[in-house]
Formats: C-alpha cells, sequence, structure tokens
C-alpha cells in the first residue's frame, strides 16, 4: 500500500507502517476513482515486473 499511495499523492504520501497508517492508506485508496486506480496498479506492475500486465478479460454476469 506504501508504493501505491506514494504513487497516486507524490506530493503528499501517507508514511509509517502503524495499523492507523494503513488505514488513513485506505480510506484514501477508496476515494480514488476506478479508472486513476487501474492505470496506477498497472504501472506499478510493469514498472516492478518489467513486463506488461495482460489485458483483462470481461466478467461473465452470474447467472
Amino acid at each position: 500500500l506504501e508504493h501505491l499511495d506514494a504513487a497516486l499523492f507524490p506530493e503528499g504520501p501517507i508514511v509509517g507502517r502503524r495499523p492507523v497508517h494503513y488505514a488513513a492508506r485506505m480510506e484514501r485508496l477508496l476515494q480514488v476513482p476506478g479508472q486513476r486506480l487501474r492505470a496506477t496498479l498497472r504501472a506499478l506492475w510493469e514498472s516492478w515486473f518489467a513486463r506488461t500486465l495482460p489485458a483483462a478479460r470481461p466478467v461473465a454476469p452470474a447467472q
């Protein structure tokens, strides 16, 4: 979560490893628009693993 928070909020990431810091990060991440969150996760994946993340396949609706 630290890397994701820093990537989404480079001007002021939440620093610390106590439960209150993790809770604050999660609360802030839940407010990020889905498209921005997905794009940031994709960029982090590609930088960490040096390979492209496979394209997401649509999920069939539950019946």
